[in-house]
């Protein structure tokens, strides 16, 4: 899509993907276990596919001139379809959980599209490559809320890395 990526998007990209290695533990000897190195494996195919849909919705709203909304709407019939059969087989538990959370349901199933929208609208303006790293902020989150309230190992390291991939998401932004 012909975006260049400069000396300064460089450096902010090695420092993301310095506070990833951070994080998922390779600074420590936990990732010579074979189940470590599966979950940096699956790591791996999750992130090479998040960059797949990336470009592709980048290319979407950029070069086709798709409108967001029409994208994310379109897929719910898709959904739909994919997810009518089991939750037909579930139907007692999908309705008592619905009962017990519907507000949540309805604010996720409200907020998660729209978030995704304002995403391809960014897109439509700003270069993919900083866009996309921005998206993956959750990380960051999911770093702070699994050291606290999991108490999981090597919180610090983790937090750490979670600080230098905020810092290149600013070096990218900036």
């Amino acid at each position: 899509m012909h975006e260049e990526l400069t000396f300064i998007g460089v450096i902010g990209l090695g420092l993301v993907l310095s506070g990833v290695l951070l994080v998922v533990g390779l600074t420590n000897k936990s990732w010579q276990s074979d189940r470590t190195r599966t979950g940096i494996l699956y790591g791996l195919v999750i992130g090479s596919l998040i960059a797949a849909y990336t470009v592709w919705d980048g290319y979407s709203v950029k070069v086709l001139a798709l409108s967001p909304i029409l994208i994310e709407y379109v897929a719910h019939p898709f959904r739909v379809a994919v997810l009518t059969p089991n939750t037909v087989r579930q139907w007692p538990e999908v309705r008592s959980i619905w009962k017990g959370y519907w507000p949540k349901i309805l604010a996720i199933s409200t907020l998660g599209p729209l978030g995704f929208i304002l995403v391809l609208y960014a897109m439509q303006t700003a270069p993919i490559h900083f866009v996309a790293p921005a998206r993956e902020l959750s990380i960051v989150f999911g770093v702070l809320l699994g050291g606290r309230l999991l108490s999981e190992a090597h919180y610090k390291t983790r937090l750490a890395g979670a600080f230098l991939m905020l810092v290149g998401i600013g070096i990218i932004a900036w």
